[in-house]
C-alpha cells in the first residue's frame, strides 16, 4: 500500500473514529475532510475505505436502507442504530448474551470474511422523549 499525503490524511481521520468510536459513511469522511480544507475526491475515499476493510483496518456494515457505514473499532461486536437521531453505537456480543464463536462456523466448512449484526430500534434518549 503506497503511503500517499491523501491517504496519510484518511489515516488520521481513522484514527480519530477509532478514538472517538464513531461510525462514519464515506460521504460523512468526505463532508469532514472538505470542511478541514482537505481536497480529496470521494472516489478515492471510497477506494482508500475499502482497502483498509480487506486490511483489517476498517469494519463495513451496511445499514437496512442498504448504506455503507465504516467501523474503525475491528473487534467482533455488533451496532445498534437508532431509527429516530440516527445515532450507531457499539455494543459487544457478550453484553448481549450471544455466544459466537467464529470458529464453530469456520469448522462447518464456511470461509467468513465478515460478521455484521446491525440492531435497530430507539436509543434511550429518544424513547424517553416518546
Amino acid at each position: 500500500m503506497k503511503n500517499t499525503k491523501q491517504r496519510e490524511v484518511i489515516l488520521g481521520v481513522i484514527d480519530k473514529m477509532k478514538r472517538e468510536k464513531l461510525h462514519y459513511k464515506v460521504e460523512d469522511v468526505y463532508l469532514y475532510l472538505k470542511s478541514q480544507g482537505y481536497s480529496i475526491n470521494l472516489s478515492t475515499i471510497y477506494r482508500n475505505f475499502n482497502d483498509f476493510v480487506e486490511k483489517g483496518l476498517l469494519l463495513k456494515f451496511i445499514l437496512s436502507d442498504g448504506t455503507a457505514v465504516f467501523d474503525a473499532n475491528v473487534f467482533e461486536h455488533a451496532h445498534f442504530k437508532c431509527l429516530k437521531c440516527g445515532k450507531i453505537e457499539d455494543l459487544s456480543f457478550k453484553n448481549m448474551g450471544i455466544n459466537f464463536k467464529k470458529e464453530t462456523l469456520e469448522s462447518k466448512g464456511y470461509n467468513l470474511k465478515n460478521i455484521s449484526v446491525l440492531v435497530e430500534g430507539l436509543c434511550s434518549d429518544c424513547f424517553k422523549k416518546n
